[in-house]
């Protein structure tokens, strides 16, 4: 199994510059040989002409005199078309160990709204002990391998055929232009009880898929072993409407958790329906998202009596216009305990609580939006209360001194969240459950 500290990896907001052979650099950049770099340069295409293809975070430049590509905001993977599995790490990396980061990362993307780890362990997972394509790929076939375990799923099919035997019934028409001549053979509709069913086509479907990508020898061992118990079970011809087809009766109840790495599969790691030479695939996530969907996540376990609601809509920065409000506002989350109610944002973004001189690093903007919040969410609280979130580093360990907006004593709050113990630190107000000091 490949070791993590030999995978090819980049910061999310680093380089990766066009070299001689692929390598690490320092600063969490990367150097990428020519053949890589434009399999990297065929995908960006790709993703900027194709609407169904997510948009590659990647921007074209140069530095150093040399081609490049700047990170943006995403973090995932990208494979390219000769098979190099290159991970784009949280910005944390390039301030620690890459390994630190990419277990960082699955703890936090088991905690995604429509996560492919659904309801894992970063532990059972051994997020530090293999790269994280190939992590994705082991998640998938450990559920695989819990729907075989608790039985593939059945259903009566319609079928029709010309049969040595009288089966369900005859298709009189069909049968005399058939067996005219043949007495001995029915033509006949009828039931049979089998597994080739649209949500079984698509397990099988993401098993192949799979085996094209898989380079660990342990994944490849569990494709083969979970294919021969599918060997009954027909190609799909169109994954999409196989999808639309899938019915949830009891009987596929454990195939939930399978579901979802099995679409990711299929939408964004196909190589298996890619044209042309270039097989350069990406799996992406916006950081953004991930570490609100993680803070959130960590709320709800942690602040017992509390309800954490995420992206609540319902207000507006302007009550009347036209006939009707505008300017809709939507906080990333609302935290109440009967009449207690506290709005938060959270950001994807490294502040430091020692640069005062340059407002700690936090954008104006937000405090702006946090101070309608105030006024618009938390109208009847007095004092409100709003909260910004970032994650805790080496430079941002403590709560900022609070922010007074106005007279009546409205504050806001600006908070680290530790990502690794996945909680507040040492904020100053009694909530049960949650406060760690």
């Amino acid at each position: 199994m490949s070791k993590p500290e030999s995978a090819l990896w980049v910061s999310e907001h680093g380089w990766i510059l066009k070299g001689l052979q692929n390598r690490c650099i320092d600063g969490g950049n990367l150097e990428l040989c020519p053949t890589d770099f434009s399999s990297l340069e065929s995908l960006l295409e790709q993703s900027e002409t194709d609407e169904s293809q997510r948009t590659l975070p990647l921007h074209y430049c140069r530095r150093h005199a040399r081609p490049a590509f700047k990170v943006q905001n995403q973090v995932g993977l990208v494979r390219t078309s000769t098979g190099e599995q290159i991970e784009i790490l949280p910005k944390l990396a390039r301030h620690g160990a890459a390994e630190q980061s990419r277990h960082l990362l699955v703890k936090m993307l088991i905690e995604l709204e429509d996560s492919p780890f659904s309801e894992a362990s970063a532990a059972d997972l051994q997020a530090c002990r293999m790269p994280l394509f190939e992590l994705l790929l082991r998640y998938y076939l450990e559920q695989v391998g819990h729907i075989v375990r608790r039985g593939i799923a059945r259903s009566y099919v319609s079928r029709r055929g010309n049969l040595h035997q009288l089966r369900g019934k005859i298709l009189i028409s069909q049968n005399i232009r058939e067996n005219a001549a043949n007495a001995a053979r029915f033509y006949c509709e009828y039931e049979e009880f089998m597994a080739d069913r649209p949500i079984n086509r698509l397990i099988r479907s993401g098993l192949l898929i799979t085996a094209k990508l898989t380079k660990d020898s342990k994944n490849q061992q569990l494709c083969r072993e979970h294919l021969s118990w599918f060997d009954e079970v027909s190609k799909t011809e169109d994954w999409r409407a196989d999808f639309k087809r899938v019915l949830w009766d009891r009987d596929v109840r454990h195939y939930k958790k399978a579901m979802a790495p099995c679409r990711m599969l299929h939408e964004r790691l196909n190589p298996l329906t890619q044209q042309g030479v270039n097989r350069a695939i990406a799996m992406l996530f916006p950081m953004e998202r991930v570490f609100e969907d993680y803070v959130a996540a960590c709320l709800r376990r942690r602040l017992h009596g509390w309800t954490v609601e995420t992206q609540k809509t319902g207000h507006y920065l302007v009550d009347q216009h036209n006939g009707g409000p505008i300017f809709a506002l939507r906080p990333d989350l609302v935290l109440s305990q009967g009449f207690h109610k506290i709005v938060a944002d959270t950001k994807w973004k490294l502040i430091d609580e020692h640069d005062r001189s340059s407002k700690y690093g936090i954008s104006q903007a937000d405090i702006y939006q946090l101070f309608g919040y105030c006024k618009k969410i938390l109208s009847g609280s007095e004092p409100a209360e709003v909260w910004l979130i970032y994650p805790m580093h080496e430079s941002f360990q403590d709560p900022l001194d609070e922010f007074v907006y106005d007279r009546a004593g409205s504050i806001l709050r600006v908070l680290p969240f530790d990502l690794e113990e996945g909680l507040l630190r040492s904020y100053p107000v009694p909530l049960e459950g949650g406060s760690d000091g």
